[in-house]
């Protein structure tokens, strides 16, 4: 049989409760990380986009100016690529999306720097309340080299989980 001491009714377990709120902090700051992770995944994916679309039209550029890769790394020069007629041509066959932006709703801005075996594409992401601290102010760069045909990718991001393929500096 089972006995209730009438003092026994008023205790409070402190014990529990403070567990119960600890649970309730871990898992509202599991959310809170998750949401931000996101966030920042999907403003570096704008970039790497832009990146990507950059260098395709690159590599349009390198076969109509003759593989000169001076002309062909010129923000200029890649804009007039998607008004070609070989290149209208190849996009009623592929239906290829590359869409040329100098900036986008999380990147302020895209620069091109040629050199004599490649064109290096950089995506500076702005600095505002509305970015993720992981990224904002920060930037991703890829190289595309000519002669080996390989790209290379440098960022100035921590966090490797963002930028898995990207060589942190």
């Amino acid at each position: 049989m089972i006995t209730i001491n009438p003092d026994d009714r008023h205790k409070v377990d402190f014990t529990r409760i403070a567990v119960m709120i600890l649970l309730a902090i871990g898992i509202g700051y599991y959310i809170y990380s998750t949401a931000q992770y996101f966030k920042a995944m999907k403003q570096v994916n704008e970039a790497n986009d832009m990146i990507h679309n950059t260098h395709s039209l690159f590599g349009w550029a390198m076969y109509q100016y003759k593989k000169d890769v001076l002309k062909a790394c010129n923000f200029d020069n890649i804009q007039r690529v998607p008004e070609s007629e070989d290149f209208q041509n190849m996009n009623r066959v592929l239906e290829l999306n590359t869409d040329l932006k100098v900036d986008g709703k999380y990147v302020e801005r895209i620069l091109l720097t040629p050199d004599q075996q490649g064109c290096t594409v950089t995506a500076y992401f702005k600095n505002n309340q509305s970015m993720s601290k992981d990224v904002a102010g920060k930037y991703i760069s890829s190289r595309y080299d000519v002669k080996t045909e390989k790209r290379h990718c440098t960022t100035n991001i921590q966090k490797r989980r963002l930028v898995k393929g990207c060589h942190q500096i």
